[in-house]
């Protein structure tokens, strides 16, 4: 009996151990399944925040590229306005150079009729010098004649 008995308390501990690892792996892989619906979990979570991070910094790309493109464009309209003026001033800076060219040469073209009007006037001078003396030679000469 105390045999039995002792084998029976082995079968009923022999029992209770596999129960108890029965139950541990029963409790394993509930764990391991609710572990892995967590890691499911984490990743649907973990792809919704990336796509809604993904999309916010697309539109805040976007968005930047705008704002850029605007500016460039208004950049560009600079340029091209300074262009313009820098062609406007060109053209008035060539206009003003042949107003300068014309009255320098309007100026030489004076400066010579101014020489020819002295050299006109010396030589109506000279003439008038040379008849001068030529009617007091004559005045002369006629009351030296009448004289004799």
């Amino acid at each position: 009996r105390t045999r039995a008995a002792a084998a029976a308390e082995a079968r009923v501990f022999e029992l209770s151990a596999e129960v108890l690892v029965k139950a541990d792996i029963s409790d394993l892989e509930s764990l391991a399944h609710r572990t892995e619906v967590l890691v499911d979990g984490a990743k649907e979570v973990l792809r919704e925040q990336t796509t809604a991070a993904a999309r916010l910094l697309s539109r805040e790309t976007t968005s930047t590229l705008e704002e850029l493109a605007r500016r460039a464009g208004e950049a560009e309209a600079r340029l091209a306005e300074s262009e313009r003026t820098r062609m406007a001033a060109d053209a008035e800076a060539r206009r003003l150079w042949l107003a300068l060219e014309r009255l320098e040469a309007k100026c030489a073209a004076s400066e010579v009729a101014c020489v020819s009007v002295r050299a006109d006037l010396e030589a109506v001078r000279a003439s008038k010098v040379e008849r001068t003396e030529l009617a007091i030679a004559t005045a002369s000469s006629a009351d030296e004649w009448q004289i004799a």
